[in-house]
């Protein structure tokens, strides 16, 4: 190993640094109220992991000063956060009409949250940012005017760059049953975990032959489609 130099902004090394031994330590800090960490200077982008003193956490993050860009956060009681992974909520701010014996599409125009920006309110949809496994949670509620067609249903679909993926909920009446009979409302919430590839998109779909279009209700505590990166 050799030391190039030592000084107020630290020890630079020109070699690699081993501590050997059978339980070998390193002590970074002296119990001063400071903030403590190793910086890794990358040719395009520069990381950190070290103690956050401001916040009492010990800080994953992007750059070398605390309390900016953290990508993962620890603190003393076993609490870890990861604030930057993609997660969003969308709601749906006006009706949709859910056509007879017709795939629709549902439209959720507003946001109660969107971290990394991944979902779109134009075009009601949510993008993958990385490749990975995403968990998804759709709830609608509906309300009469429903048909009077039996052994027919209403169910649901999330949609993967505009091909069925997977169906999350249906709602099925046997022979003899029709849903003005059954039902003045109904009501779906539903959860799928998807592997998805980055830029893969995905939609929410309605699909039912009830016998009649059937109105859809709308607000964030009725009608919304959420979703977040597992890993």
């Amino acid at each position: 190993m050799a030391i190039s130099k030592i000084g107020s902004s630290g020890l630079n090394l020109t070699d690699s640094l081993a501590l050997t031994g059978t339980t070998p330590s390193l002590t970074i800090g002296d119990a001063g109220a400071e903030d403590t960490k190793i910086v890794f200077d990358g040719n395009a982008q520069d990381y950190r992991i070290g103690l956050d003193d401001g916040t009492d956490t010990l800080e994953i993050g992007l750059g070398s000063a605390h309390g900016t860009t953290a990508h993962i956060i620890a603190d003393a009681a076993g609490i870890i956060r990861t604030p930057l992974q993609s997660s969003f909520r969308a709601y749906a701010s006006g009706a949709t009409t859910l056509t007879d014996g017709a795939a629709v599409k549902l439209l959720f125009a507003s946001e109660s949250y969107d971290t990394n920006a991944d979902y779109t309110t134009g075009t009601s949809r949510f993008t993958a940012p990385v490749d990975g496994r995403y968990l998804f949670n759709v709830g609608i509620m509906g309300f009469d005017n429903l048909g009077t067609t039996d052994n027919k249903y209403i169910f649901a679909n999330l949609y993967v760059n505009n091909s069925q993926q997977t169906m999350i909920h249906r709602m099925n009446l046997d022979a003899g049953n029709d849903w003005a009979d059954e039902y003045d409302t109904y009501s779906i919430n539903a959860s799928a975990i998807i592997k998805l590839d980055a830029d893969d998109y995905v939609e929410v779909f309605i699909q039912q032959n009830t016998g009649a279009d059937i109105g859809m209700n709308f607000g964030a505590q009725y009608v919304y489609f959420a979703g977040e990166l597992l890993g």
